[in-house]
């Protein structure tokens, strides 16, 4: 999605020298430019992008929608993967709580108060489901009430994560307006 919003997930950081450091990703959606302002969430930490790198091809003043690049800033700044960079006119939305709809393959069933882990881009953290609103009766495709989501079940869900995390509507940047819940994944604090 070239013509929306700037959204890079920072994938690793690199140390070129003591003072340098290599933002590495793949920009989902927009355009970056040498010299542009960017917030990076969650953390609100901001910087001027000094250059764009390429792995074995020179720098590049500009990048796109699709384009796997490094990035320098103008300043030192602590950044760490699963960090979102963007544009500070138009960031992601910052939360650790949310309602979406999610369509359920785990062996076990989903239920409320147990730890998962979401996945969205790069950002990992441990969430839980605090609320089922409804489950679609496949049957039916009515909306029923239920405590639990089995596998194959859609469901709309309330979901509160550890800490906050970065994320769209998914009509704006679909990269971050979907994730993964892995049930059995090993989950670090």
């Amino acid at each position: 999605i070239t013509d929306g919003p700037l959204r890079l997930p920072i994938q690793d950081v690199y140390r070129q020298n003591e003072t340098t450091r290599i933002f590495a990703g793949r920009i989902e959606s927009g355009t970056l430019r040498v010299g542009d302002p960017l917030v990076f969430s969650p953390w609100n930490k901001t910087g001027f992008v000094k250059t764009i790198e390429r792995w074995s091809a020179p720098p590049v003043t500009e990048a796109h929608a699709g384009d796997s690049i490094g990035i320098t800033l103008d300043a030192p700044l602590f950044v760490e993967r699963g960090q979102i960079a963007s544009h500070l006119e138009n960031a992601p939305v910052e939360a650790d709580r949310f309602d979406a709809r999610l369509f359920w393959l785990g062996k076990q069933d989903l239920v409320p108060g147990k730890e998962y882990l979401l996945k969205i881009t790069s950002q990992e953290v441990v969430c839980r489901v605090v609320k089922i609103h409804q489950v679609v009766d496949v049957a039916t495709l009515g909306a029923v009430e239920a405590e639990s989501v089995a596998r194959n079940q859609i469901a709309e869900v309330t979901i509160e994560t550890q800490r906050p995390i970065a994320i769209d509507d998914f009509g704006v940047v679909p990269q971050l307006g979907r994730f993964v819940l892995h049930a059995g994944a090993r989950i670090e604090g």
